[in-house]
């Protein structure tokens, strides 16, 4: 009777057990994961594509026998003169109006348009110093020693784990962390890359140089014993930043007189005269402001991506003398690095020089404004339309417009390597920056270079000036700045160049995390192609397209199946990956 018992009290706690564990799966596959933010390939601009042969220049726009009047947000019409279809002799009157234009207006359009110049300056011996930059090089020895030095962390499989990952997501088996010997790190497959002072990048780099390369390895299944299925090179920086705080936010106590503070802020000994400033009858403000202001320090962590294969000195077979590996930091940034702040300073002066080009133009139209409350033909012909001062704002177009036979002139220059891309008679595309395209043709090209070297590019190349003319029925303004695009401008449809930091590689072969049709996320092969910008941007043969939206491949949640929720260019730019 006994043995009867035991085996159903048996049986019993083995169904128990089994509806426990069933249970357990249910609740495994039916929860909710914690969604995952994917980006638009096209609307966070993750992506860069070709467009042939095209080129862009830009040039001020003039008339020839043909004016047209816009009105300014400052401009009041008090009459109109003319009617639609009048003739109309040069110097007649058109229209007159009032101003609410000062001379304080202008001379605060000036003193913008000097502070653009200044930036420019100093975006140029920005630039300057950028081009001189070095990359951090790593020289191989001549050879190798026939074993390798045990301080020297080798492949993957000679340095095992002896334990499973903590509640940290990484394991730092060895190296000392520089290029010729950098740390091994086994990471989660899934950990995120938190740059704030107390996340993962400042415990991975605790311990170590304000500059440390490691080698990522991800292990199967995330376990120990697991064999290593993807390698990631991260260069790691922590840089060190003193920030002054105002008087407002600073470190004393809100209720201590200013006075008491004085004599404690010197913290120099070497610095005796300076309690002899607050007794300056000239300086009464003096006694309030600390001689040394209060500071704080800030650390702040980055990381870098870069071929763990390419990077990480590879044995050779040696000869009977050697020498070892030796690095050279130079600027202590990568050539990639250096690349990207080399495009974005050329970008921005080139926005600098277009935004001074408008600016000046605009001062120019504004100082005409000022100086004068009526307007006058400036040609003999008729008048080609007349709007009311409210359609002519909200339509954008000239509230007159008066022609002679005439058009549009636009003056442009073009870089002597590029001279031969066009020819008279060649069709170009006009653009009032993004508001309106029209067709020009290319009138006249000029024999000379051109002597003003203000906003002629590269100081190495000349610059030679060609001529735009657009017919009478474009909406462009005289006195203002026009984009010019000439050359072949058929778009490579099939390829696109995706930023290489969204990319992954496993076995030879790479992916991406893609939302797919069902909202959900998506591990898939990508076929790749060539690389552009320094490695900055990787070429898509066929995969994924600028339609898709993709997840950063280092993130948490990252397996099929998983739900994404659509981040902004914005949230882009704002997470860890910049």
């Amino acid at each position: 009777m006994k043995k009867r018992k035991a085996v159903w009290i048996t049986l019993v706690c083995l169904l128990l057990v089994a509806a426990i564990a069933a249970g357990g799966v249910y609740w495994y596959r039916g929860r909710t994961p914690e969604p995952v933010m994917v980006y638009s390939i096209e609307d966070c601009y993750l992506y860069t594509h070709y467009y042939g042969d095209t080129s862009t220049s830009s040039g001020l726009v003039s008339t020839d026998r043909l004016q047209t009047v816009h009105l300014s947000a400052t401009q009041d019409v008090t009459q109109v003169y003319v009617q639609q279809g009048q003739t109309v002799i040069k110097g007649q009157k058109l229209l007159t109006y009032d101003t609410t234009l000062s001379q304080l207006s202008l001379d605060r359009k000036k003193l913008d348009i000097d502070r653009s110049k200044l930036r420019l300056t100093d975006a140029k011996a920005q630039l300057a110093e950028i081009k001189k930059m070095k990359p951090i090089t790593y020289t191989p020895g001549t050879s190798a020693p026939t074993t390798r030095p045990t301080t020297k962390p080798t492949e993957a499989e000679d340095l095992k784990p002896t334990k499973e990952l903590d509640s940290s997501g990484f394991m730092i088996l060895g190296g000392t962390g520089t290029p010729a010997d950098p740390c091994i790190i086994w990471v989660r497959d899934n950990l995120e890359f938190d740059t704030t002072q107390s996340g993962t990048v400042s415990k991975i780099m605790a311990g170590y140089n304000d500059t440390m390369y490691a080698i990522l390895q991800v292990r199967q299944g995330d376990k120990a014993a697991g064999d290593v299925i993807n390698k990631l090179g991260v260069l790691f920086r922590q840089t060190t930043e003193t920030i002054e705080v105002p008087e407002s936010g600073s470190l004393r106590e809100p209720t201590e007189p200013p006075e008491e503070t004085e004599p404690s802020d010197p913290t120099e000994p070497s610095e005796p005269v300076e309690p002899s400033d607050p007794t300056d009858p000239t300086e009464p403000s003096d006694p309030t402001e600390p001689s040394e202001p209060a500071t704080i320090t800030v650390i702040r962590y980055s990381f870098a991506f870069f071929d763990a294969e390419d990077e990480v000195p590879q044995q050779t077979t040696p000869p009977s003398t050697s020498t070892g590996p030796s690095i050279n930091m130079n600027s202590g940034y990568t050539a990639n690095e250096i690349a990207q702040m080399r495009s974005e300073k050329e970008l921005e002066i080139e926005e600098l020089e277009s935004s001074i080009k408008m600016a000046e133009a605009e001062y120019k139209i504004m100082q005409k404004e000022f100086d004068s409350g009526e307007v006058v033909a400036e040609t003999d012909g008729y008048v080609v339309s007349v709007l009311t001062p409210e359609e002519a704002r909200m339509s954008g177009e000239p509230i007159i417009k008066v022609s002679g036979g005439g058009g549009f002139i636009i003056e442009c220059t073009i870089s002597e390597i590029k001279l031969e891309e066009i020819s008279i008679g060649q069709e170009v595309e006009v653009s009032n920056w993004g508001m309106d395209a029209y067709t020009g043709i290319i009138t006249a090209i000029g024999d000379y270079p051109v002597t003003d070297s203000f906003y002629s590019g590269n100081p190495n190349t000349s610059y030679y000036p060609f001529t735009v003319t657009v017919d009478e029925s474009a909406n462009l303004e005289s006195g203002t700045y026009v984009n010019i695009i000439y050359g072949e401008q058929t778009q490579d449809e099939g390829n696109i160049y995706l930023e290489t930091a969204f990319l992954r590689s496993e076995n030879g072969s790479y992916y991406v995390y893609v939302q797919n049709s069902e909202g959900l996320l998506e591990k898939r092969q990508v076929q790749v192609g060539g690389v552009m910008s320094n490695g900055y941007y990787t070429e898509i043969l066929s995969g994924v397209s600028i339609s898709d939206c993709i997840a950063f491949p280092y993130g948490k949640g990252l397996e099929d199946g998983t739900p994404t929720v659509k981040g902004t260019s914005e949230d882009l730019h704002s997470g860890m990956y910049y």
